[in-house]
């Protein structure tokens, strides 16, 4: 019997690892006519122009992304003031290093000049990259989470549950810039439930001032949630619903109040996700001793997570203000295994 479960552990590492082999990498450098390009934003999209993963180009041009499962993608290389770059490339089992990419300046001629609304995906600052999300249709219907998974150098790693910028960990996440007081695991299941509907803007700050250093040595995160800065009461109730294997339900609820002395809001957000994993191993050998060992596990899992964060603001004097803020979330996690 001893001997049968080591066997069943090793064929489920072989399984897992099996997986992550199959992962490969793809390097690539970015310039013009004259000189090597950073700060160049280089997305990998599947077939359909979803986006798989994203990164930001270094001071001599260089890209890298790791993690790649293989097959046919699109990869986009895009620059204020350069022509975009979009080609098809296919990925086999092995690492990808790409020819150098020459982005073309952009030459225009102005008949007239229109200002719009639209916010950049990506606004590159100093000590930070912002993720604009208000109005994506990328993070419709997406957790925090499942946002930052898809972001420019960001890792998240499920089994540890960690999370790394740009290979660095010991990443700290902020919510409008108040530091969350939890353990990093339960920081990642809190992001996993929380609905990107109620975010505004995701800062990466891959290089934290003086103040912020202590909080973040590997980085931070900071997540700017949605807020009414004009007088009067707003609010908006989204609905999700989906399918992965089973039913996908999420909820999310955001309400803002502004007067001339108080102000308050209250965002809130539920997910229900149903999931299966099945694990399916078989052995043999010949010849005496053990023959023949197969296993099959059939796990359905159940998580509802819900996430709330209210605040209130007093004016009390011209140059005095009182704050209270409240954030808090709740996971259930349900597992039936046959």
């Amino acid at each position: 019997m001893e001997r049968l479960r080591m066997i069943v552990i090793l064929l489920m590492f072989l399984s897992e690892s099996e997986t992550l082999f199959c992962q490969v990498s793809i390097a690539g450098k970015i310039r013009d006519d004259d000189e090597a390009l950073p700060s160049v934003t280089v997305l990998l999209l599947s077939g359909d122009s979803t986006l798989i993963q994203g990164v930001v180009t270094d001071s001599v041009g260089k890209f890298f992304m790791d993690r790649v499962m293989p097959g046919y993608y699109i990869l986009s290389a895009s620059i204020v003031g350069y022509t975009r770059f979009d080609s098809d490339i296919e990925i086999y089992g092995e690492s990808l290093v790409l020819p150098e990419i020459i982005l073309e300046v952009e030459s225009t001629a102005l008949n007239e000049v229109i200002v719009s609304g639209e916010r950049q995906r990506f606004d590159h600052k100093t000590d930070r990259l912002v993720i604009n999300l208000e109005g994506s249709i990328t993070s419709s219907g997406n957790s925090v989470l499942e946002v930052l998974q898809k972001s420019p150098g960001v890792f998240v790693n499920r089994q540890n549950n960690t999370i790394a910028i740009n290979g660095k960990t010991g990443v700290r996440v902020m919510i409008n810039n108040k530091v969350t007081q939890l353990p990093p695991d339960a920081v990642v299941q809190m992001l996993d439930g929380m609905s990107a509907a109620n975010v505004e803007s995701l800062e990466l700050i891959t290089a934290p001032s003086s103040a912020q250093d202590a909080e973040g040595n590997g980085g931070i995160i900071n997540i700017v949630t949605k807020v009414n800065e004009d007088f009067g009461t707003i609010a908006s109730l989204g609905l999700m619903a989906g399918a992965r294997w089973a039913e996908n339900f999420g909820a999310n609820l955001n309400v803002h109040h502004r007067g001339k002395a108080i102000a308050y809001f209250l965002d809130y957000s539920i997910i229900l996700n149903h999931n299966l994993h099945i694990l399916k191993s078989a052995r043999s050998r010949a010849g005496a001793g053990f023959p023949y060992g197969e296993t099959y596990s059939h796990r359905e899992n159940r998580t509802t997570q819900q996430n709330l964060s209210a605040g209130f603001e007093w004016q009390v004097f011209k140059n005095i203000k009182m704050n209270l803020l409240l954030s808090g979330y709740d996971r259930n996690w349900r597992l039936s295994a046959d």
